[in-house]
């Protein structure tokens, strides 16, 4: 019986950090196919947070535990509502130099490069990128779609035209603290027209938070994962770095229903990455119970019958 016993315990004992890093690591795996919920409350995209405007949106877990955030996203068949909220930049550019990103690719094709397809949301409301194409940028991957105080390419007018009255963004105001976090920091709040899409509800997405005040060089956080350039800007006076290919970007799909208010916040990458203590407990907890039913299935079989 001893023999058995020993035998039985080891192999616990052996199981036991194997199931902790497999509980561990459950709750970090990348999500790259999001649902936006059905709103129940109208947002604004002016850098304000209003009590209740957002708990009927879904929220995602952007970056990792030095550099994070949450991306949360809601729509009502109209406008896409996004809120990207930058929790670890807690100091405010003063230049006014922080960024919130939002990415659609309407056709889904991918590539390495983006195309006419693709636009690039700026969270300060006053910019909208076009994937290469007419008129690009002279260094970047991007040309103007929209500036708020520019005409665009004559090419692209129709399309400014259709988007720039239903698009904002709350611009470099947005600095405070949010239900993530008291304490203040950056955060974009965007509304994206759906106009544009010809009726699409599911599409090509990315969304990214950029802190200009990082060092050694300005840090930038992309869902689904991160690949831009840290110091990206797509132009028009000085481009720099590249953002992630529309191939690493993920889809959203626009839900038919709304979701119960206040879901809970998601585990941020690398949440677990030192010692999972809770899971170690429940898995000790585990190797107990085993060996205790095998003691008493042991003394019961060894007790001689009546």
């Amino acid at each position: 019986m001893k023999s058995r016993l020993l035998g039985v315990t080891l192999l616990c004992l052996m199981l036991l950090p194997l199931l902790a890093i497999g509980l561990s690591h459950a709750s970090s795996e990348k999500v790259t196919e999001i649902t936006a919920p059905l709103a129940t409350t109208n947002a604004s995209a002016d850098g304000f947070i209003a009590e209740g405007e957002w708990n009927d949106a879904m929220p995602f877990a952007v970056g990792t535990k030095k550099n994070y955030g949450y991306l949360y996203v809601k729509h009502n068949y109209t406008v896409l509502w996004v809120f990207l909220d930058h929790v670890s930049d807690k100091v405010a550019s003063p230049k006014g130099w922080d960024n919130g990103w939002v990415a659609i690719d309407k056709n889904m094709d991918g590539g390495d490069a983006p195309k006419v397809d693709d636009l690039l949301f700026h969270g300060s409301g006053h910019h909208i990128f076009i994937g290469d194409g007419v008129g690009p940028i002279e260094g970047s991957q991007w040309g103007i779609l929209f500036h708020s105080w520019e005409l665009p390419p004559s090419e692209y007018q129709d399309l400014a035209n259709l988007i720039s009255p239903f698009y904002a963004g709350g611009g470099q105001a947005s600095f405070g603290p949010t239900d993530a976090s008291n304490t203040p920091h950056r955060f974009f709040e965007v509304q994206i027209p759906l106009n544009w899409l010809e009726g699409a509800t599911v599409f090509g997405f990315a969304a990214s938070m950029q802190d200009d005040d990082a060092k050694p060089t300005k840090n930038i956080i992309d869902w689904p994962e991160t690949q831009s350039d840290g110091t990206f800007w797509p132009g028009p006076d000085y481009p720099e770095g590249n953002y992630m290919p529309p191939s690493a970007w993920g889809k959203l799909t626009l839900g038919t229903q709304p979701i119960e208010p206040n879901p809970p916040l998601p585990s941020i990458a690398g949440e677990q990455t030192e010692i999972p203590y809770l899971y170690i407990i429940i898995a000790a907890v585990v190797v107990v119970v085993v060996v205790s039913a095998v003691v008493l299935v042991m003394r019961r079989r060894k007790k001689p019958a009546p």
